[in-house]
């Protein structure tokens, strides 16, 4: 395995995490065999009375429940393994009613916190939370019929919200959902969502995704549970260490400051782990990838106290081994901690990871030739290309504190504060001047070395209250971000111009050169502020939810001079971004909504090359319209919607002048479905279509054409069907389209379309007190070759697409 640069901390924290995992299976273990019986229970939603009946079988307990409590009440869908209390728990949440234990048996009877408290609450959150829980970012939205989805997620400022009330639209995928398909990073995950893809390879140096026709940088506009900044730039790590993957759609410099914005088609919100309510959990999953890669995955988590007040939640994952591409070999080494304390008005949280990854010959990246009349066909995705040194490692330690207090059921003050230190180093080529035989030249090889180091905080008031027939959702949040960037970088020649051919490939071996310093320097230092403050009000007994609010945010950049350590400029701007959404709920199972509200991009500076160089512009807001319909069919979920968003970018006009003139325009429908067709049937994806034009360009010349890189229609479908014939088995079948897309900005050249496969199964069984679940899963099952290309990019550029992956895994829950 080539090693560019040395990560000696990295080496010697993987025995480390070997051995606390020895360590901790050996003392968690004995617990388990203490902890209360438990059942794997597919319930679905439905009446509240039925769903009691179901329980009592499940777990042999009686259960006794007065007519007139639970007549014409309802229940959420029960998934997973629990105890016959966490079902119960469960199926009486946002009920006003309590399960408890008496002789054995289970009573059901009125809370205290009803009989306490009359006068219903306002019922704005998510549905299925306690009061108070509707304003903590620690707690989870309950899951979606199916398991695939949770009902609601964060929207930034607004906190916790149901998507059924919310005025945007947000997907939050789950960690079932994860753990089925076997995803291991955030390229996995968006897979089932046709409005976002991925503008990188996913074997290659980042993992850039593009929302909505928009690219979303793999750093910048990434949040780690709604903190900003703490990811380093292209850092690629697992998502099994995730509780949710959240995916925002549209601009949202007003949800979550302006360090967020500049992904101006979405944001993604990483959601750690935390530690499990009541059960005490102890999994370990082994898994294997075509060709050969192993792995193994231990999640752990307790909790301790007479009231069991104190928890902890350890996650720790390693894999190593060859993947379906020649050469592509890599390591991972990853452990997340996380530790909570929670009273009923306080809770303390902190989240510590580490990761380390080193990936061998990954970098596949080629940029056409400008005389080139057609796109070269695909090679075979599965041969080696690049060359066998090429090398990328990213390291990154991260810590996360959060303090959230009730001041009283309806009202949470909240904090938290992150900070990361990240490195990055590459070796890599790239193929330039590939015409349609598929030759290319590799003129020169580019090592660079990254340090970014950062913290972030955010605090602030939530709450809710009543004015005459009025309901009123507050927040208040004030968010800060510091950063700095460090880089040493070259681009280094060969000594005479190497060529190379995509179907017979060449190799050399590496050449000789300085390796860069350890110690790079410094590039830039930003630091973003706001202040924000929204109101969610409530008509009509909340039929109709009226969302505005502002934020005041600043943007401070310094540039410095990478070899004298000199300021050479400085970029300090303000701006104010509202927005305002609307849901009218005609029917209790439909939603209206629409929304206006707009991202916030770092002004330009103008080139050298302009009459007015050096230049700084003001921020440039984007600007969002959208409109749609969400259905709630009683475990089927549906949503339409249509949007237009507007993007201005710089120009140079004819007299050589630099100024924010231009601008890209996309108009978009989205569908999109999720949940139960049937108890044993589940449904996910959707269907997108946008037309994306730029509409003011330099001299026009390019006004009416298409934008580069985005598809005009691109659709996902994942089924999951629990066959009668054998109890526990799960088979499932995947399909994902993306249409053709522009290369160049006069449309003269495009990446043909392309269909995507994969089928899977599951299989459960509970043996004794353990719980084994193996999984095998087929990605790209016909293993089709094809491009793809950044979307807003610069034009001509191609990456390769992913080969057919085969992922065999087997948990044990003990």
């Amino acid at each position: 395995m080539t090693t560019l640069f040395s990560y000696q901390p990295a080496r010697k924290i993987l025995p480390a995490i070997a051995a606390l995992l020895l360590a901790a299976l050996g003392v968690m273990g004995t617990r388990a065999a203490a902890a209360e019986t438990l059942a794997e229970v597919e319930i679905p939603a439905g009446p509240l009375n039925q769903t009691l009946l179901a329980i009592s079988a499940a777990f042999n307990v009686d259960i006794l429940a007065p007519d007139e409590l639970v007549a014409g009440r309802r229940a959420l869908a029960l998934s997973g393994r629990l105890s016959a209390a966490e079902a119960l728990d469960r199926a009486l949440q946002d009920s006003g009613l309590e399960a408890r234990p008496e002789d054995g048996a289970y009573l059901i009877a009125a809370s205290a916190e009803e009989a306490e408290e009359p006068e219903p609450l306002p019922r704005l959150g998510v549905a299925g939370e306690a009061p108070a829980a509707r304003f903590r970012y620690s707690d989870l939205p309950v899951v979606y019929e199916g398991g695939q989805v949770a009902r609601g997620g964060r929207v930034g400022l607004l906190g916790n919200r149901d998507t059924f009330d919310t005025p945007f639209s947000a997907t939050s995928y789950t960690a079932e959902l994860i753990e089925n398909q076997q995803a291991r990073t955030v390229a996995d995950v968006i897979q089932n969502d046709s409005s976002v893809y991925l503008v990188n390879p996913r074997q290659s140096f980042a993992e850039a995704v593009a929302i909505r026709g928009f690219r979303v940088g793999a750093a910048n506009t990434q949040l780690y549970d709604g903190l900003p900044g703490l990811f380093g730039n292209y850092a690629v790590s697992s998502v099994r260490t995730l509780e949710r993957v959240e995916i925002f759609k549209g601009p949202n410099a007003f949800l979550n400051g302006a360090v967020a914005s500049s992904g101006v088609g979405g944001i993604l919100n990483l959601v750690p782990k935390r530690p499990t309510e009541e059960t005490p959990l102890t999994r370990v999953t082994m898994d294997y990838d075509y060709k050969s890669r192993f792995g193994i995955h231990a999640d752990l988590s307790r909790r301790f106290g007479s009231k069991k007040q104190f928890g902890a939640r350890l996650n720790t994952i390693y894999h190593k081994g060859d993947s379906a591409i020649e050469n592509n070999e890599e390591e991972l080494g990853q452990m997340a901690l996380a530790l909570q304390y929670r009273t009923d008005k306080l809770r303390l949280e902190t989240i510590l990871d580490y990761s380390n990854r080193h990936t061998d010959a990954a970098n596949r990246v080629f940029v056409l030739d400008r005389e080139a009349t057609s796109v070269p066909s695909v090679p075979d995705l599965e041969d080696a290309i690049q060359q066998p040194w090429e090398v990328l490692e990213r390291q990154f330690a991260r810590a996360l504190l959060r303090a959230e207090y009730s001041l009283d059921k309806t009202w949470v003050m909240h904090a938290a504060y992150g900070a990361i230190d990240f490195e990055r180093s590459d070796l890599i080529t790239i193929g330039r001047s590939l015409n349609t035989n598929g030759n290319f030249d590799i003129p020169s090889f580019q090592p660079s070395m990254v340090n970014r180091k950062g913290y972030s905080w955010n605090a602030g008031i939530r709450g809710q209250f009543k004015t005459g027939h009025t309901t009123h959702q507050i927040s208040v949040e004030t968010v800060r971000l510091d950063r700095k960037l460090d880089f040493a970088g070259a681009n280094i020649p060969l000594s005479t111009s190497f060529a190379s051919n995509l179907y017979r490939p060449r190799f050399i071996a590496l050449p000789q050169f300085d390796r860069l310093t350890r110690n790079p320097p410094k590039v830039n230092n930003d630091i973003y502020s706001s202040i924000a403050i929204a109101d969610t009000m409530g008509f009509f007994d909340e039929r109709v939810l009226l969302t505005a609010g502002i934020r005041r945010q600043t943007i401070d950049t310094k540039f410095f001079n990478p070899r004298t350590g000199m300021r050479t400029r400085q970029y300090d701007k303000s701006a104010n971004t509202p927005a305002v959404g609307l849901v009218v709920k005609p029917w209790r199972f439909m939603s209206i909504y629409g929304n206006y509200i707009e991202a916030l991009e770092q002004g330009p500076t103008a080139p050298r090359t302009a009459i007015n160089a050096g230049e700084v512009f003001p921020p440039s807001e984007t600007e969002q319209i959208e409109f749609g319909m969400k259905f709630d069919l009683d475990g089927l979920g549906l949503t339409a919607g249509v949007f237009q968003i507007q993007r201005p970018s710089g120009i140079t006009d004819e007299n050589r002048r630099f100024s924010v003139d231009g601008e890209q325009r996309n108009r978009g429908l989205e569908l999109n479905a999720f949940g139960e067709l049937r108890q044993d049937l589940r449904l996910l994806g959707g269907i997108t279509y946008i037309n994306s034009e730029l509409t003011r360009t330099q001299g026009g010349r390019f006004n009416g054409k298409d934008a580069i890189g985005v598809p005009e229609l691109a659709a996902a479908l994942n089924l999951e069907w629990d066959p009668s014939f054998l109890s526990g088995l799960t088979l499932t079948a995947r399909a994902e389209h993306m249409g053709s897309r522009y290369i160049r900005f006069d449309n003269s050249l495009k990446i043909p379309s392309y269909r995507l496969y994969g089928i899977g199964a599951r299989y459960k069984r509970a043996m004794g007190d353990q719980q084994l679940t193996l999984r095998v899963n087929v990605d790209n099952l016909l293993n089709k070759s094809y491009w793809f290309t950044p979307a807003s990019g610069r034009g001509n550029v191609l990456y390769l697409g992913s080969p057919r992956r085969i992922n065999l895994s087997m948990s044990m829950d003990f």
